[in-house]
């Protein structure tokens, strides 16, 4: 092409063209420059399709994954009631707490659905063996090892040592997880425990000037210098009636009764887990002792008959003093009590140390609490490896503080740390702990749970005057030997 301008103009369009430039020569002159090209081309051009295969992103919406939808049947007890649990008012009910960490899952996996019982304390030895018998057990049950241990010596939960990643366990204190070891399988899965400690409410001592007579320093008494403070603080006339307030009526009230058998200098099982091992005088001593205590009104009289919350309301009274309990008893229940006006006399709740007969106080009762999974017919692979996830959730760091916090135990994963540090109960604990080591309930032994509520008959025995002392461990002795021999 030539020029800097090129017109393409029809034949028909030449008149008009003349015609402008006709009009234009006869305007005003106007200094301007024109450039014209003087010839006119048309230039054909041969146009060409040319296909290039060029890779082009492309953005794509992923299809989401679509799960199959995993129901989930989760038994807990009663443990977290809200009235015990910190941090968290709004919550109204047991199962309220226990949707509110269920839900804390299904947020991130909607395909699962939890349905949840909350059993109480006494519908637990009951329910869980029934619905094993008909084939019908929960997915998941939430436990104390007494009772769960018997589960997996029934062969009927899971070995969780198969499902559950090496990673996870390796952050669970050893000690725990060998306790949880049945039959060289990990049936359960231990989230926090407890230790049994007595509790004393120092508010009458000192009312009384007595407080030099309990152990508040070292918390290291005698089975005589306990007794000297009990008959000492009844005497005084400050609304004590029954120092100590305990009950036989339920294997639960077992630990406070087995405390001064251990303080003795006995065991209460043998080291193999085959049976008791109460045949022997210092188990006799101390039940001698626990006799002698009730004889002389320094027990309550319906100890035979009393649930836990009589014995709770006694002390909350004022009418007894001595109880066995925990840190979750002195920095929970009672301070709840307290606000709910349950508490009707002066408190000042220590913990210590049970009395002893030997050179020191004994070691102390620990328990777990902890996680099982029940075998189920039908269940495929992959409804297993859902449930086991759900089931590292409620063992997972965050719930595990959360546990501890609110119920006043100790944590069973290093990663936790010590979630009530500075605590001063705390830190007593712990050191008792270290210093005097635990002492063993059989609880992950055969047949414990038969054994346990076989013994509170004996116990009754001996406080009604049926039996001796030495009559009642005869006949514990007697029913351990059945309850193997079967």
């Amino acid at each position: 092409m030539r020029g800097k301008w090129v017109w393409i103009i029809p034949v028909i369009g030449a008149a008009l063209l003349a015609l402008s430039l006709f009009i234009a020569a006869c305007a005003p002159a106007t200094p301007q420059i024109v450039e014209v090209t003087k010839e006119v081309v048309v230039e054909k051009e041969v146009v060409k399709t040319v296909v290039v295969e060029k890779e082009v992103p492309v953005l794509v919406t992923p299809t989401p994954e679509v799960k199959k939808p995993v129901k989930i049947d989760l038994w807990v007890d009663p443990r977290f009631d809200p009235q015990n649990v910190k941090g968290h008012p709004e919550l109204k009910t047991a199962l309220d707490y226990e949707k509110m960490v269920a839900n804390d899952y299904i947020k991130d996996n909607p395909h699962v659905s939890v349905e949840i019982q909350v059993l109480d304390w006494a519908d637990l030895p009951k329910k869980v063996p029934v619905a094993i018998a008909g084939g019908v057990p929960p997915d998941i049950l939430r436990d104390y090892l007494g009772r769960t241990s018997t589960y997996a010596y029934e062969g009927v939960t899971v070995n969780l040592e198969e499902v559950i990643p090496k990673e996870e366990l390796e952050d669970f204190l050893p000690g725990l997880l060998e306790l949880y070891t049945i039959n060289g399988h990990l049936h359960g899965l231990p989230i926090f425990y407890w230790v049994q400690n007595m509790i004393v409410n120092a508010a009458p001592f000192e009312k009384a000037g007595l407080l030099d007579m309990l152990p508040l320093d070292d918390h290291d008494w005698t089975f005589d210098e306990f007794y000297a403070a009990a008959k000492a603080i009844k005497e005084a006339k400050v609304g004590v009636e029954y120092p100590l307030v305990m009950q036989v009526a339920s294997e639960q009230g077992d630990y406070a009764v087995h405390a001064f058998i251990w303080g003795a200098g006995s065991n209460t099982w043998r080291d193999d887990c085959q049976g008791l091992d109460l045949d022997n005088p210092q188990a006799l001593a101390a039940m001698e002792f626990l006799n002698k205590l009730y004889k002389e009104g320094l027990i309550n009289p319906d100890v035979t008959t009393a649930g836990w919350q009589d014995v709770n309301n006694l002390f909350y009274a004022g009418k007894g003093v001595f109880m066995g309990g925990g840190m979750s008893t002195v920095n929970v229940s009672i301070p709840q009590a307290q606000k709910e006006g349950k508490v009707t006399a002066p408190m000042d709740a220590r913990m210590t140390l049970y009395p002893h007969l030997g050179d020191k106080p004994a070691g102390l009762p620990v328990g777990p609490t902890g996680l099982v999974m029940f075998q189920k017919t039908g269940r495929s692979d992959y409804e297993l490896q859902e449930i086991t996830k759900f089931l590292i959730h409620l063992s997972s760091e965050k719930w595990q503080r959360d546990y501890c916090i609110s119920s006043g135990q100790f944590p069973t994963r290093y990663s936790v740390g010590a979630p009530l540090a500075g605590d001063p109960n705390y830190e007593l604990t712990l050191e008792w702990v270290k210093k005097y080591g635990v002492v063993s309930m059989g609880l992950n032994c055969p047949h414990y749970y038969e054994v346990r509520t076989a013994m509170p008959a004996f116990f009754q025995a001996m406080f009604l005057g049926k039996a001796t002392p030495q009559e009642a461990i005869d006949g514990m002795m007697k029913a351990s030997k059945d309850i193997f021999g079967k």
